[in-house]
């Protein structure tokens, strides 16, 4: 080999690897760019590893980069350590382990509670539908850094958590135990990377519990009418069809959710088919849903006004969504909730068709079965939930339940 100088490492076009002469195993090895024309020259330095006994690469970095003199000294500094029995590439990966390790600390001492919150937050809440869900859980954790948000993550512990819960969790258990549930999934992300060590002060299990905090007793369903009530309900909501709040609330009844309904739009129901096609941003589980039309619900439609895009139109473009709230209480005083009649709805079903538990559950827009069972059953039984949805209907009209068979239409 000829001495190598930078002018002669410049000019070197051919692939493969050129022996620098007056250093003991360093090369230059030139390979063709991976994109366009021209090839790429690096250092190299080869040695038997005294560990294994096998020969092995070091790269010490782009000939444009680390000039010849560098390559050398970074080569003679491999092989004394090869000499004296250490593998250069498992030292140099074992310090630069050790200065990540070191620069973490030194993140994880400057990395507070409320910068773990900024950067946890988008991923706590990606995805979810529920912008109220979203906004409760940007304001629990505005909670949490009033009260240690700069505070460095790795520094809150169990004193400091049970401080703050504990004023929370003598007026709303509910409330502060959703609080720690949050709170609970920033520290675990902070741990992940790798800003703090140790158990979680949040956890409930093994932690909290002993705290002498009393675990919220689990929310109560909604309370439902009770379907033999139905009949007479309906005669009281249609005499209040002049409001857009009953005629809402009596196509939900007959139909699908609180939402869905508030936020209907003319272009999502096809009369000549009588199918209403919910899309999937408005649907809960986030596919889009068919809803077979009774004549009832046809008819109520029908009969309505269409006066802009929405169906219901409020004040603020849509139907507020405590109205209906307010106009069911109004007509029967009793606690039954909205989202109660869709309970009415799956015990008529169960206890007075012959329906299956799929049918009723896909009438409910649930999701049945696994997920293996869904890929293979792929299909909404959309005629037998049109008989039982008209079935449904002629109930709360207070149809016999032994004349309540209908004809599907073609």
């Amino acid at each position: 080999m000829k001495k190598l100088t930078a002018l002669s490492i410049a000019s070197l076009k051919t692939e493969g690897y050129h022996r620098d002469p007056e250093c003991t195993g360093l090369y230059v090895q030139v390979r063709p760019k991976t994109s366009g024309n021209g090839v790429v020259r690096s250092w190299l330095y080869r040695f038997k590893s005294p560990i294994t006994g096998k020969g092995r690469w070091m790269g010490l970095g782009p000939c444009d980069c680390v000039t010849i003199h560098e390559a050398r000294d970074l080569a003679r500094a491999a092989r004394k350590l090869v000499t004296f029995g250490a593998d250069p590439i498992d030292r140099r990966n074992a310090t630069a382990e050790a200065e990540r390790q070191a620069a973490l600390k030194e993140a994880a001492s400057t990395m507070t509670f409320r910068m773990c919150c900024e950067q946890a937050v988008p991923g706590m809440v990606a995805g979810s539908r529920n912008a109220t869900h979203v906004k409760q859980v940007k304001e629990s954790l505005d909670r949490a850094c009033k009260a240690f948000g700069d505070v460095a993550v790795s520094a809150i512990d169990f004193a400091m958590m049970t401080k703050f819960l504990t004023p929370i969790w003598e007026r709303t258990p509910v409330t502060a135990d959703r609080i720690r549930n949050r709170v609970e999934r920033v520290l675990d992300w902070a741990k992940a990377k790798g800003f703090r060590d140790g158990e979680n002060p949040a956890r409930w299990p093994g932690n909290l519990e002993f705290a002498q905090f009393a675990k919220p007793k689990d929310k109560k369903h909604h309370q439902a009418m009770p379907y033999g009530d139905m009949p007479a309900f309906m005669v009281e909501l249609r005499k209040r069809r002049d409001k857009n709040s009953a005629r809402a609330l009596e196509l939900l009844i007959l139909a699908t959710r609180t939402n869905e309904v508030r936020l209907a739009k003319w272009d999502e129901f096809d009369f000549a088919k009588r199918l209403w096609v919910i899309p999937d941003e408005r649907m809960k589980v986030g596919h889009p849903h068919t809803v077979p039309l009774s004549d009832q619900a046809v008819a109520l439609l029908q009969s309505m006004p269409k006066d802009g895009a929405f169906v219901f139109p409020g004040r603020g473009a849509v139907i507020n969504e405590t109205a209906l709230a307010e106009l069911l209480q109004g007509i029967t005083g009793n606690g039954c909730t909205v989202h109660g009649f869709r309970s009415t709805f799956s015990d008529w079903a169960h206890d007075k068709t012959a329906h299956d538990h799929s049918t009723i559950e896909h009438s409910l827009a649930h999701q049945v079965g696994s997920k293996v069972a869904q890929a293979y059953r792929r299909g909404s039984g959309l005629e037998k939930r049109t008989l039982l949805m008209q079935q449904w209907a002629n109930h709360c009209d207070g149809a016999a339940e032994a004349d309540n068979v209908v004809k599907l239409h073609g």
